[in-house]
């Protein structure tokens, strides 16, 4: 057999070769793990300095939707949730906006149909970490539509079941562009003892283009139940 005929048949032993080397890396590698855990891993306090306050959003830059969609701990609260996702786990309360609402475990449509949810794997409220919560603002019972009326010192209390009420107070209140609010509202503090919860919707209204995130710390005791 000639060496011009050979040709054809190396390259195609070659090309089978090399599909074979990739496809038995890619059969052989690590699972990665979830978005969420990594992000809950490697996330310290401190990202999002460069957030927009929101108002260079321009109206052809919008994106219609309302859907919204852990650290290190130390002592950690007694508090199983249950098993039926539906059950409320907990109560919200923001008195400048007249929020009293229940909370659940999950951030999926079907939780976040019912009222806030609480996203799972971040600490509960009132753990030490950052427990988070998502919302919808205009749609459903809407219990996040007036984030952007919180102001610096105004009071957000949150209790679990059965627990009692942890009084925090705002620290920020900013938006961030849908790619970047995962890694924001999930960052956890440098300080193992800090408690804060954190709180975030869609922005603006009847848009997922952005996301409003309210972030508050618990001060010092508790409030009755």
């Amino acid at each position: 057999m000639t060496r011009k005929k050979l040709r054809p048949i190396v390259a195609v032993v070659a090309a089978a070769i090399v599909g074979i080397l990739i496809w038995s890396a890619w059969a052989t590698r690590e699972p990665e793990e979830p978005k969420v855990t990594r992000l809950l891993d490697n996330l310290e306090d401190g990202a999002g300095d460069n957030a927009s306050n929101g108002s260079d959003i321009k109206a052809r830059d919008r994106v219609k939707g309302d859907s919204p969609i852990a650290g290190k701990k130390t002592k950690r609260i007694r508090f199983v949730v249950p098993k039926d996702r539906f059950v409320p786990i907990g109560q919200l309360q923001i008195p400048e906006i007249n929020l009293d609402v229940a909370f659940r475990d999950g951030v999926h449509e079907d939780i976040l149909i019912e009222g806030p949810g609480h996203w799972p794997g971040t600490p509960l409220p009132g753990e030490a970490g950052n427990a988070v919560l998502s919302g919808h603002r205009t749609t459903y019972t809407h219990p996040f539509g007036d984030l952007n009326l919180l102001e610096l010192g105004d009071t957000v209390k949150a209790k679990l079941t059965g627990e009692k009420m942890v009084r925090f107070e705002v620290t920020r209140n900013t938006v961030v562009p849908e790619a970047e609010y995962a890694d924001f509202v999930l960052r956890q503090p440098k300080r193992p003892k800090v408690r804060s919860i954190t709180m975030f919707a869609c922005h603006p209204k009847g848009y997922r283009t952005y996301r409003i995130v309210v972030r508050a710390k618990a001060v010092s005791g508790k409030l009755s139940a």
